[in-house]
């Protein structure tokens, strides 16, 4: 494993805005900022404090699958 580049995302929350993505017909977009919006949403996916920021870049919800 290399130390550099970017640090992964954590498989959890990939997998749980995947989930949300799915279970409600969004786009990749709209599914990171019902995140950012939602505090259960994000106390469902083990976040310890809630964040108003996105979680990651929409584009890596597709790069995940």
């Amino acid at each position: 494993m290399s130390a550099a580049g970017r640090p992964r995302l954590a498989i959890q929350m990939m997998a749980g805005l995947l989930y949300l993505k799915h279970a409600h017909n969004k786009s990749e977009e709209s599914a990171c900022k019902r995140w950012a919006e939602k505090i259960y949403i994000q106390h469902f996916m083990d976040e310890e404090y809630f964040q108003s920021c996105l979680p990651c870049d929409p584009i890596n919800l597709v790069r995940f699958r």
